[in-house]
C-alpha cells in the first residue's frame, strides 16, 4: 500500500477541538473524511502528550553524536586551518561513516564557517609593546589633536591593477567572455609612485616619484610640499607631521631637516599600517582611478592627480573617527589578553584550590586509612604473638618431657654402665692383683735359681781347689 499524505496541522486541531464538544470517533471521521484508526490516534497522542506536532525523534537519528561533534569543533579550535580530510583522519573510527560534507555541517551548526584569513602585519613582542604604548598615549586626546595631524604615506599605483572589480554576475560557461575578465600584463603594465598627504581638512597634495625614493629627493618634497599644504588645509601654527618608520624617513639627514623647520612628528611604532587612516585613503583613490581605466602612465597619473582632489572632506574626516576606534581595539584586545591570562590564573588558583582541597581530603582517608590498617596490623600481630606464645609454650612443655625422659634413660643407662664399670674395675683389680702375685712369685723362683746355681758354682770351684 503506497503512503498517503501526512495530515495538516489545522485538521489535526479540528479534530481534537471536535471530541472536547463530545462527539463520538465515527461521527469525526464522517465529517472530516479521516479513518476512524487516524482519529483514534490523533485524539491518544494528544491526551499522552497535550500537542498535535510532530514530535521529535521520528525521523533517523543523526549519524553524529553530540560528542562527536564536540570533538570536530575541538579539533577546528587547535587548528583553524585544519581541513575536513584532516578532520576524519584525526578522528579515526570514532568518526564511523561520516562524509566530509557532514563535517561541514556540523562546524557551520556550532558557527564556523571556511573563510579566507586576512592579511596582517607579522608582529614581535617589542611591536605589540609599542603599540600598546601608542595607544595609551594618544586615546585619550582630543579631536582637536587628530585635526592637526598632516598623515603623509607613499603609494604605487599600477596601469592594470586589481582594486576596480572583485565580483561579477555571470551565467554557467560564461567565465572566459571578456565582460566577466579583468585582463593582467607582466608587473602591472608599468606603475607610478605617489607620495601624499591629507588631514582632518581635506585631502594635501600628491607628487609623483619619479624613479626610487631616496632620503635626498624625500627632503625636496617635504620642503616644496609639507608647509604648503599645512596652510592650505588650514591646520594653523601648531601642527604636527606624520610619517612611518621607513629608512629614509628616519634617516638622520631628514630628522635633522625637520629638527631644524621646527616641525613636531609624531612618534610612530613601527609595522603599524592598519593604525595609518592614509592607508584607507589609498585604497579610496585606487578604486576610483582603475573605475577610470587608464590606458597610459601619463594617463594614469592625470587621474590620480584628479582623483585625489575630488575625495571629499567628509570622508577624510570618518577615517580619523575610525583611527581612534581602532586605538581602542588595540587596547581592547591587550586588555582582553590579559583578562585571559588573568582568568587563566584565577582558575588555576582555583583549580590548585580544589586541587589542595582534594589532595587534603584524600591525605585525611589516607591516614585514616594507614590508622585503621596500623591498628588492624596491631592486633593481627598480637594475635600472632600469643599464637606464638602458645606454640612457644607448647613446645617447651614437650621439651621438658622430652629432656625429663631422656634424662630418665640416661640414668639408667648410666646406672647400667656405672654397675657394669664397677664389675670391670673389680675384674681389672683382681687381674692386677693375680699379675702382681705371679711377678712376686716368678721373681722368687728367678732369685732361689740365683741362689741355687750361686751354690752350685762355689761348690765346683771349691771342689776344683781341692783337686
Amino acid at each position: 500500500m503506497a503512503k498517503t499524505k501526512e495530515l495538516t496541522e489545522d485538521l489535526w486541531l479540528r479534530i481534537v477541538a471536535a471530541h472536547k464538544s463530545e462527539k463520538g470517533y465515527k461521527t469525526i471521521s464522517k465529517c472530516f473524511e479521516v479513518p476512524v484508526a487516524t482519529v483514534q490516534n490523533i485524539i491518544k497522542k494528544y491526551k499522552t502528550f497535550h500537542t498535535v506536532k510532530n514530535l521529535r525523534g521520528r525521523g533517523r537519528k543523526p549519524k553524529v553524536t553530540p560528542v562527536l561533534a564536540r570533538r570536530i569543533v575541538r579539533e577546528v579550535k587547535k587548528n583553524p586551518r585544519i581541513t575536513t580530510k584532516a578532520i576524519l583522519m584525526n578522528l579515526g573510527s570514532a568518526s564511523g561513516n561520516i562524509s566530509r560534507q557532514t563535517v561541514q555541517r556540523t562546524l557551520h551548526t556550532a558557527g564556523f564557517h571556511g573563510r579566507r584569513p586576512r592579511r596582517t602585519p607579522h608582529l614581535q613582542i617589542r611591536h605589540t609593546k609599542a603599540r600598546l604604548a601608542f595607544a595609551n598615549a594618544h586615546l585619550d586626546k582630543e579631536e582637536d589633536f587628530w585635526s592637526s595631524v598632516l598623515w603623509s604615506d607613499e603609494t604605487k599605483i599600477e596601469l592594470f591593477g586589481h582594486n576596480d572589480v572583485s565580483f561579477i554576475w555571470r551565467k554557467k560557461g560564461e567565465a572566459f567572455n571578456p565582460k566577466n575578465t579583468i585582463p593582467t600584463v607582466k608587473h602591472g603594465g608599468g606603475n607610478l609612485m605617489f607620495w601624499g598627504c591629507f588631514s582632518a581638512g581635506g585631502p594635501g597634495n600628491l607628487i609623483t616619484v619619479n624613479g626610487t625614493m631616496k632620503k635626498e629627493q624625500y627632503i625636496k618634497i617635504l620642503n616644496n610640499n609639507i608647509r604648503q599644504s599645512a596652510e592650505e588645509l588650514g591646520l594653523g601654527h601648531q601642527w604636527t607631521f606624520q610619517h612611518d618608520n621607513d629608512p629614509k624617513h628616519t634617516a638622520k639627514v631628514v630628522k635633522k631637516w625637520l629638527a631644524d623647520k621646527n616641525i613636531n612628528v609624531l612618534q610612530w611604532p613601527s609595522q603599524s599600517p592598519d593604525l595609518k587612516p592614509i592607508e584607507n585613503l589609498w585604497r579610496e583613490l585606487k578604486i576610483r582611478v582603475m573605475a577610470r581605466r587608464p590606458s597610459n602612465l601619463k594617463e594614469l597619473e592625470l587621474i590620480a592627480k584628479d582623483e585625489w582632489a575630488k575625495i571629499p572632506v567628509e570622508t577624510c574626516k570618518k577615517l580619523l573617527k575610525k583611527k581612534t576606534k581602532k586605538k581602542k581595539k588595540v587596547r581592547k584586545k591587550k586588555k582582553k589578553k590579559q583578562n585571559k591570562k588573568k582568568k587563566k590564573n584565577n582558575n588555576n588558583k582555583k583549580n590548585n584550590k580544589k586541587k589542595n582541597e582534594k589532595e587534603r581530603k584524600k591525605k585525611k582517608m589516607r591516614k585514616k586509612q594507614k590508622k585503621s590498617a596500623w591498628k588492624n596490623k596491631k592486633k593481627e600481630q598480637e594475635r600472632k604473638n600469643k599464637k606464638k606464645k602458645k606454640k612457644k609454650k607448647e613446645k617447651k612443655k614437650k621439651k621438658k618431657k622430652k629432656n625429663k625422659n631422656k634424662k630418665n634413660k640416661k640414668k639408667k643407662k648410666s646406672a647400667g654402665k656405672n654397675k657394669n664399670k664397677k664389675k670391670e674395675q673389680e675384674r681389672k683389680k683382681k687381674k692386677k692383683k693375680k699379675k702382681k702375685k705371679n711377678k712376686n712369685k716368678n721373681k722368687k723362683k728367678s732369685a732361689w735359681k740365683k741362689n741355687k746355681n750361686n751354690k752350685n758354682k762355689k761348690k765346683e770351684q771349691e771342689r776344683k781347689k781341692k783337686k
